[in-house]
Order: C-alpha cells, then structure tokens, then sequence
C-alpha cells in the first residue's frame, strides 16, 4: 500500500461521516410542511461538495511523500466539512420543528466553519502543487465560495441568505458541471 492510499482511507472515512450525517437527515429536510428552501439548498450544496471532494483528493496522489503533519492537515479538511454538515443537519434532525430557524440558529457557525474549511483547502492545494490539477472553473469557484462564506458569515438579512444560496448553487454547478460533461474531472 503506498503511503497516498493508506491517507485515502483516512481522508475518505472521515468524508464519509459527512455524507452519511447528511443522508441521514435528507428526509427530514426535503419533507414535512416545516421544510426552509435556503437550508435545503445548503445541505444540497454540502453533500455535493463531499463528492467532488473524495473525487478532487486524486490530485493528492501526485505528493510524493506524506508525513504525520500533512496527514493530520489533509484530515482536516474533511473533519471541518463534517463540522459543516453536522451543524447544518443535526444527529436527530426529527427534533428539529422549524428548519427556517434552525438555520438561522446555525448560520454563523456554518458558515465560519466552511470559511475555515475554503482557506484550508486552498492552502493545502497550493502548497501540494495541486492547483495545477484543477480545471479552470474550479480555482474561480473557490475563490467565490470564499466570498459566500464571508457574506453569509457576516450577513443576518434573510433575503441575503436567499440569494447566497442560490448564487453558491449556480457557482457549485458552474465549477463542476462543465468537467462531467467534459469528463475532465
């Protein structure tokens, strides 16, 4: 086993966690008459982006060596996008009554939280050398996230939250829908 594969498996068992926290939940959020748009949009958005993630991590396979602080730094990445999910879709999301003011409620912590996780990624990317595997929509789309999450972060108009997460729909779909049509991702 080489020493990316042995990463992969952390990397991808705690992206894992995400996904399946999000799936968990999905129910609970697309259905029911208390269901919120924005915050649908947003878990939509987070379980996409687990995907692309564990998809995008190929490009780690190019590092020629690995060590316990790039190991610990690349699990952090994952770690803070299960963050991300688990405040978005909570463990027992039957609890939740009012989704419109559970996301409001968790906004914040959110949003920093994929702030944090944006910065990260970039940082790691950069530092990889892996920039260079990214397709020319998806450092423009990084960069937009980051912009998102500051907004959002800073932002308590609810009509600015619907436009945040229309707008980072289309960005997500404008980053990755050209490469799997392309099949350049």
């Amino acid at each position: 086993m080489s020493q990316f594969e042995y990463v992969a498996v952390a990397f991808s068992l705690v992206l894992s966690f995400g996904a399946v926290r999000i799936l968990n939940g999905l129910s609970y959020v697309l259905t029911g008459e208390h269901r919120y748009w924005v915050h649908t949009l947003w878990v939509i958005v987070s379980l996409a982006n687990f995907a692309t993630t564990w998809w995008s991590f190929w490009a780690a396979s190019d590092v020629p060596t690995w060590h316990l602080g790039s190991f610990l730094v690349a699990l952090l990445y994952p770690a803070l996008l299960y963050v991300g999910a688990a405040l978005l879709v909570p463990g027992d999301s039957s609890r939740v009554t009012q989704w419109r003011s559970h996301f409001y409620d968790v906004r914040r912590s959110m949003f920093l939280t994929y702030l944090l996780a944006t910065i990260l990624g970039g940082v790691v990317i950069g530092a990889s050398g892996a920039a260079s595997s990214l397709s020319p929509t998806e450092m423009p789309g990084v960069y937009s996230f980051a912009v998102i999450y500051s907004v959002g972060l800073g932002s308590k108009d609810e009509r600015a939250h619907q436009v945040l997460a229309v707008v980072a729909t289309v960005v997500f779909l404008a980053m990755y829908a050209p490469s799997i049509y392309l099949g350049t991702v």
